[in-house]
């Protein structure tokens, strides 16, 4: 996937991702540059937020 600026468009990226999470059996949202996955936990621990940059350059 080319995301190489200009453009730098990443869309087809962030699909891709959200794909590989939702075959993995996760809940996932794309929403433009960001793919947003819930892993159901057990609820022994406290919440744990993530967060992943894709940039290009």
């Amino acid at each position: 996937m080319d995301t190489s600026n200009p453009p730098g468009d990443t869309s087809a990226l962030m699909t891709y991702r959200g794909d590989l999470l939702r075959h993995a059996g996760v809940p996932v949202s794309v929403a433009g540059d960001n793919v947003i996955a819930r892993v159901p936990g057990r609820g022994a621990a406290p919440r744990c937020r993530t967060r992943g940059r894709c940039r290009c350059t």
